[in-house]
């Protein structure tokens, strides 16, 4: 998706694919698939995080996704990691 935004990729419906029109889609699909799960799920904290990954914007991009998660994922519980 970064590449997709990056390089000005057309669709075939002919949508330019810029970092706003993957935020507008990153958006709905979170809000739909925030609305069909229970509660305390955690799209919105996924989204917020994938956002910045999929605008284009090389200087925001993280090589690894999951390094920017790991204060959201992962619980210490007596001094040791649960995940």
């Amino acid at each position: 998706m970064f590449q997709y935004a990056r390089h000005g990729v057309t669709t075939s419906e002919g949508t330019k694919i810029t970092g706003d029109v993957q935020l507008r889609w990153l958006r709905e699909v979170t809000d739909k698939l925030a609305s069909k799960a229970g509660r305390n799920n955690k799209f919105a904290v996924a989204a917020r995080y994938f956002a910045d990954q999929i605008t284009g914007e090389e200087s925001k991009f993280q090589d690894f996704l999951t390094t920017m998660l790991y204060d959201e994922i992962l619980e210490l519980k007596n001094g040791s990691p649960k995940l």
